[in-house]
Parts: structure tokens; C-alpha cells; sequence
């Protein structure tokens, strides 16, 4: 960790490919940050404790979401104020988001706690959504998964506004507690003919509930073809840990005939 801490601009160069754990914790000065294109990784806290930070500047913003976050600014410094620029034209983590694209992965807790995000664009070439990816988003209440996606992670879009999510045709896993409580989730347009491995049952015993992967109140639309399989699929896709459920859901489960 850096000993002075009264710096009100940092500028991390391209040649720089990794932030440690605590270098610029309680810089309670900084107010502007530029990232350069080099950085792949950030350590945990890394920037924790900068409260006054108001603008990010980084060079690559596609390799930015396909890092594993947790600390990431984003959410983690400033959640409601923080914006990324790029040419000077500010992205702010508010309302409506459009990730570029390019971008493969949406990395674990990229925008966990974006309490203003109200919707967010996520580009065909993306192939995975990480794990904590958009909870407690509160404002969120539409999930467009395209179909390039093949898995959604744990608890990717739980605990916020969401009225309705669509699950394209490629994915093939969805995690236990991927859209769990999400108590406004009333359709969801699941797209894939062969039904995705779904993680249903995980008992957390230091709580005493099971978290599933859907709200029993949300009706699951799927291809009217493929009925049959998603009333009896059983078979496991990613061994005992995760096999699918979905007989589970038979009472959601409703034929729908996608264009």
C-alpha cells in the first residue's frame, strides 16, 4: 500500500498489468482515476475506502467486465456516482447500459449493487455471466441473455426488480440462486430446445433455506417442441453438482412459441 494517500489524479500507465491488495486503500482525495489498457487483474481492495472518487477513466472497458471484480470500482468505490469515460464520452453506471462489444464474459460481481442500473445491453459476443454478476441491482427490470451466452453463475441476477428475462438458445447451465429472489419476476422466455443443466436444490444450512434457481413465482415459458423435455429432464450435464431439475418446475413451466 502506497503511504501517501493525498493524491487527487492517479494515472496507471499501459505497461501495468496488475493492481495489488490495498495499494490505494482510504485515498480519501481521489477524485479521478485513468486505467490503462495493460491491466488484467485488480486484488481485493485495491481501491477500497476512496469515497470521493468521481470519474474512471479506462483504456480497454471489454477486457474491463470480463475481469473477476469483487473490489472492482464499479460498485465498490462510490457505487452511485462512478462513471467510466472513453473519449471522453462518460458511460455512466446509471439507467441504461450498453457493454461493447467484443467482450467474451461478464465477470463475477461486475455490477453487484448498481442500485441505478435500470437495463443493460449485453452484446452476442458474450459467452458467460459470471457469478454475483448483476445482484441487488434494485432498478434492474429486464434481462435480455443472448443466445451466444452458454452459462449464467451463481446468483447472477438475484435479489432485484427484474419483471421479465429471456435465456437464449445456447445456454446450457444456469446456477442455483441465478434469479432467485427477484419477487417481481413474473416471465421467463427460455429459449434453448434442449433444456440447460439447472442447478435447483442448494441447502444453506447456516440459513436454513434452499436456494433455487428461478422464483416459484415467475412462469418459465419454453419452446413448445420441446415440452416434454423440460417436464422430464433429468439427466446430469455437469455431474452431481449440478444436474438438472426442471421436473421441479413443472407448475412454471408453460409452452410458447418463440419466432
Amino acid at each position: 500500500m502506497l503511504k501517501h494517500s493525498n493524491f487527487s489524479r492517479i494515472i496507471i500507465g499501459d505497461e501495468v498489468k496488475s493492481i495489488e491488495e490495498d495499494t490505494f486503500n482510504n485515498f480519501a482525495d481521489l477524485e479521478y482515476l485513468h486505467i490503462g489498457k495493460g491491466i488484467e487483474s485488480l486484488e481485493n481492495q485495491s481501491f477500497s475506502g476512496c469515497s470521493n472518487i468521481a470519474c474512471v477513466d479506462i483504456s480497454d472497458l471489454s477486457k474491463w467486465f470480463e475481469m473477476d471484480h469483487y473490489y472492482g470500482l464499479n460498485y465498490r468505490i462510490n457505487r452511485n456516482e462512478v462513471n467510466f469515460t472513453i473519449n471522453d464520452t462518460p458511460i455512466l453506471l446509471e439507467g441504461d447500459i450498453i457493454l461493447p462489444d467484443g467482450i467474451s464474459k461478464i465477470g463475477n460481481q461486475a455490477f453487484y449493487g448498481n442500485s441505478r442500473i435500470t437495463n443493460v445491453h449485453i452484446p452476442n459476443s458474450a459467452k458467460s455471466i459470471g457469478e454475483y454478476a448483476f445482484y441487488d441491482c434494485n432498478e434492474l427490470t429486464n434481462a435480455n441473455i443472448p443466445d451466444s451466452v452458454t452459462s449464467i453463475g451463481k446468483c447472477a441476477f438475484s435479489s432485484n426488480s427484474l419483471e421479465n428475462a429471456t435465456i437464449g438458445t445456447g445456454c446450457i447451465y444456469i446456477d442455483y440462486g441465478a434469479f432467485e429472489n427477484c419477487s417481481n419476476l413474473k416471465s421467463i422466455y427460455c429459449k434453448p430446445t434442449i433444456p440447460p443443466a439447472v442447478y435447483y436444490d442448494y441447502y444453506k444450512a447456516s440459513y436454513n433455506v434452499t436456494v433455487r434457481a428461478f422464483p416459484p413465482s415467475a412462469k418459465i415459458y419454453v419452446p413448445r417442441h420441446s415440452l416434454s423435455y423440460y417436464m422430464q429432464y433429468s439427466s446430469s450435464i455437469y455431474g452431481e453438482a449440478a444436474q438438472t431439475n426442471w421436473s421441479k418446475y413443472v407448475s412454471q413451466i408453460e409452452p410458447y412459441d418463440f419466432e
